[in-house]
């Protein structure tokens, strides 16, 4: 199917020379979270016909509440599932502004590798459709071969899958589909993300530690000297990144005006949003613009950009991945 060009568009030329040369990309709105209705698990795989198979008590809402950890899920066992969603449009609610944009997607705390086991797979698509039959409905992202609990994040949608570096403005109906090579009980899934890219041009300025980890422990120690440690969580990441942006940077981009919407778009550093630090060297293997390596995180709520010369700008910022954790995914 060729979607309709009023809809469709195309990342620009810079971005994707960046995203190539793996410099950092920030993916802060979400345009599921502009719902006409809630999401739901449905049977058939459209709002046309079919039924509501949103099992109780993991309402469709909590696939877009930023609070990943809580997890949706449909009700009847079987190969395939569908997750669905019904978003306001720039013509239906034109405040949402660019949270309508859609050209990253990404699916967050899903246990599709628990459920299978082993040479089983999973295929998770994300469709989009201009009616509420999907009865033609066009694939802008797709990861096959799935036996992990990994997260997935596609940074280039369009088909071939990964590919084609599209933006689509206005999508109205959006689906999820789950397709496994044998019957498993429900899958669950935590957050759906169909998000709006930032791109910078550059890599953080040096030092700068990509690896950092960190806990969150309290510790008891008893009149005798015994220690004991209490673990709240464990294994989650930080970053500091540093940019001295000029606003005439590399690849035609502006990075003051690419942080200043990031900013803006995780609503001044108090929403989480998805930090992807190496989108190229960190891809999966043999995918073209897919990646497991992407880090949910919460920005410290300032954002200070002084200037340290005529044009040269010092952005030093500073992020703490929340739970679950990539490093616990398997």
């Amino acid at each position: 199917m060729t979607w309709p060009d009023s809809i469709k568009g195309s990342v620009s030329a810079g971005d994707q020379s960046a995203v190539a040369a793996d410099k950092p990309l920030f993916i802060a709105t979400n345009a599921a979270e502009f719902p006409q209705q809630t999401p739901q698990w449905r049977t058939g795989g459209n709002w046309a016909s079919g039924s509501d198979d949103t099992a109780a008590g993991y309402s469709g809402r909590r696939a877009y509440d930023r609070q990943p950890q809580n997890q949706t899920k449909a009700t009847t066992s079987g190969t395939t599932f569908y997750l669905l969603f019904d978003l306001h449009t720039a013509s239906t609610d034109p405040s949402i502004g660019e949270a309508a944009t859609i050209d990253a997607v990404a699916v967050l705390n899903h246990n599709l590798g628990t459920l299978l086991t082993g040479a089983d797979t999973a295929t998770v698509s994300i469709q989009i459709s201009e009616t509420l039959s999907f009865t033609i409905n066009y694939t802008i992202a797709s990861r096959t071969g799935i036996n992990t609990d990994e997260r997935i994040i596609f940074y280039n949608l369009g088909v071939p899958e990964g590919g084609s570096f599209e933006t689509y403005t206005g999508v109205r109906y959006a689906r999820l589909k789950i397709e496994t090579t044998t019957s498993i009980m429900p899958p669950s899934i935590g957050q759906v993300i169909l998000g709006r890219r930032r791109q910078v041009s550059a890599r953080p300025d040096v030092p700068y530690d990509d690896q950092a980890l960190a806990s969150n422990t309290t510790d008891f120690v008893s009149e005798s000297g015994t220690i004991t440690r209490y673990t709240r969580y464990s294994g989650g990441r930080t970053f500091a990144p540093t940019w001295t942006p000029t606003g005439s940077d590399a690849y035609s981009l502006d990075d003051v005006t690419t942080i200043r919407q990031w900013f803006e778009d995780c609503s001044y550093g108090s929403k989480p949003f998805l930090y992807v630090d190496k989108p190229h060297s960190e891809r999966e293997t043999s995918q073209t613009g897919i990646t497991r390596s992407g880090h949910y995180v919460l920005a410290e709520p300032a954002l200070e950009m002084p200037a340290e010369g005529p044009v040269l700008r010092n952005a030093s910022l500073s992020f703490t991945e929340i739970a679950p954790f990539q490093t616990g995914e398997t």
